[in-house]
């Protein structure tokens, strides 16, 4: 199948979410069944693959049935596969990596490449630079925005899996106690504050976010006009509006007390399931 690297003997790179190429989209992409049959040769192959899905979700359950399928399509190739947390996941590969112990291929978060990109071992990096491997074809079969996200430098070194959003889900029952209207598209962040100030009372929030963890920034960022890089690929964290949206969302907690200090990611969702919070994102 395209996409499939050859393994320089020196070293043993992962790429980053290629294995959804293999695997969750095996036969999509023309010809792929015939080209790893043809590379094969029919030789027994065991690929070591690393996954961060959360234990007895979904989508492990959905990337299982995938492995499944896959090496039913391809009797001659095992798989093996082993859970990571994803929160230390880069970390954990880099380690294995280093010592020769790297799995074969693995399910990375774009902003992990980084890290990953910069360290080499004998002069080679970690991963597989994609490239060679990928048609137009074959590129063409994902989304331009996500496959520049797995590049680092001129290398491609993943393929992108899913793209995610925040948006924000609110509870109806809270929301019709105050007789309020429920959040629509024409919402701005004054919208959203002036509503979770009326809806905070008593043992309820209005609102529930992790207000110290930067996935949650991003979007406000970019909704005040900032940007982590400009249209050169240099770091602008300094431009006009990072600084406004660091502090309108300090100040949800801060100022305005419409989160609860010292939220996390599982007390926003506790919070929320338990109708201690009128909204999240």
């Amino acid at each position: 199948m395209q996409g499939v690297v050859r393994v320089p003997p020196r070293r043993k790179p992962v790429l980053a979410f290629v294995f959804f190429l293999m695997i969750l989209l095996s036969g999509c992409l023309g010809n792929g069944q015939q080209s790893v049959e043809e590379s094969s040769t029919n030789d027994d192959v065991v690929l070591d693959v690393w996954h961060t899905f959360a234990a007895e979700s979904k989508e492990e359950e959905v990337f299982m049935n995938s492995v499944a399928e896959f090496e039913s399509a391809h009797p001659n190739v095992t798989v093996d596969v082993t859970m990571v947390p994803f929160g230390n996941a880069d970390q954990l590969f880099m380690t294995a990596a280093q010592g020769g112990q790297a799995p074969d291929l693995m399910r990375l978060s774009s902003d992990q490449l980084g890290a990953i990109g910069e360290v080499r071992v004998d002069g080679y990096p970690l991963l597989e630079d994609l490239r060679p491997h990928l048609t137009p074809q074959d590129r063409q079969q994902f989304e331009e925005r996500a496959l520049q996200a797995m590049r680092y430098g001129d290398a491609l070194y993943g393929v992108p899996a899913s793209q995610d959003c925040l948006s924000l889900i609110f509870n109806k029952a809270l929301f019709d106690a105050q007789g309020l209207d429920y959040p629509d598209s024409s919402w701005t962040e004054q919208d959203l504050l002036q509503a979770a100030q009326i809806l905070t009372a008593q043992d309820v929030q209005g609102l529930a976010i992790p207000i110290k963890t930067a996935y949650w920034w991003f979007p406000i960022q970019e909704g005040f006009g900032g940007s982590l890089f400009d249209e050169n690929g240099e770091p602008s964290l300094d431009s006009n509006g990072s600084s406004e949206a660091m502090r309108w969302m300090l100040d949800l907690e801060l100022e305005h007390g419409v989160v609860a200090t010292g939220t996390q990611i599982e007390g926003m969702k506790n919070q929320f399931i338990s109708s201690k919070a009128a909204m999240i994102f």
